[in-house]
């Protein structure tokens, strides 16, 4: 750690109202884009696989802001209270950016699998996740990289069950711990 760091602004000065800068090694994003806010009448509360589609869109692009920024309340929406190695992740970032740090990179890119299989009340959706990287910025200057050199592991099944608030995931499982909870149950 440097201890002449000081925090100052992404691509070297405040960028004007409205534009739209990523975090850099000088400082966080700025002016990031708040995604739609999910409402009952856009339908992504609806007890349907359109209603499941719309809320996971709603929860890539509210996590998308919230590596930017920290503020990850409404994605926290649909995540489940089992969800617990999100939960802890999103906790490490929020508890970061409120030290004062920030992150560099991290946005995923989520490609979903044609439909998901049903199992009871559980929906099994597989997902592929694409990322390059992530730089978590210390509030003393210090770098924590981390690269997604290997993408044999960024394949997951997303857990998701509805209830009256809507659709939320209640866990994330890797194909491992998809065959181990699965494997000798019929899906629909």
């Amino acid at each position: 750690p440097d201890p002449s760091f000081s925090k100052g602004y992404s691509g070297g000065s405040k960028a004007p109202e409205g534009e739209y800068r990523m975090a850099d090694y000088q400082g966080p994003a700025q002016n990031v884009p708040k995604p739609p806010m999910p409402t009952a009448a856009d339908g992504h509360t609806e007890a349907s696989f359109t209603g499941l589609r719309k809320s996971m869109l709603a929860w890539q692009r509210w996590t998308n802001y919230g590596i930017q920024t920290g503020d990850y309340s409404v994605a926290l929406q649909f995540i489940g209270e089992n969800c617990e190695d999100e939960r802890k992740t999103i906790t490490y970032v929020t508890e970061l950016y409120e030290k004062g740090g920030w992150v560099i990179d991290g946005i995923q890119d989520i490609e979903y699998s044609y439909q998901p299989y049903i199992y009871g009340e559980n929906y099994l959706w597989k997902i592929e996740t694409k990322w390059l990287g992530i730089v978590y910025i210390q509030p003393d200057g210090q770098q924590i990289p981390q690269e997604n050199v290997r993408t044999d592991d960024d394949t997951f099944w997303l857990e998701c069950r509805h209830a009256d608030r809507g659709w939320y995931i209640n866990s994330l499982l890797t194909p491992d711990e998809y065959s181990q909870k699965y494997k000798n149950q019929e899906k629909k």
